[in-house]
């Protein structure tokens, strides 16, 4: 496994525990950003497992950008 492909397997492990955690967000808001996670997710497991050509670089950037908002509304974050 190369370097890359360690990052994006490491920051899809962390992004499907985030899509799990507690959030102040309202249940639609939470839900629209859980699909938008686990998309992501599916998408670099997806180029992980050799079924998509897509840029691993430009995967890691979405990936690594892409629970923003679930990090910033988890309950026990600061406000």
């Amino acid at each position: 496994m190369s370097a890359p492909e360690r990052i994006l397997r490491n920051l899809l492990i962390y992004l499907e525990g985030l899509a799990r955690e507690p959030s102040h967000l309202s249940e639609t808001k939470l839900n629209r950003e859980k699909v938008a996670v686990l998309e992501l997710v599916a998408r670099g497991w997806k180029r992980l497992a050799g079924g998509s050509t897509a840029d691993i670089e430009a995967l890691i950037d979405s990936v690594g950008s892409g629970g923003t908002v679930l990090l910033n509304h988890r309950k026990g974050a600061p406000a």
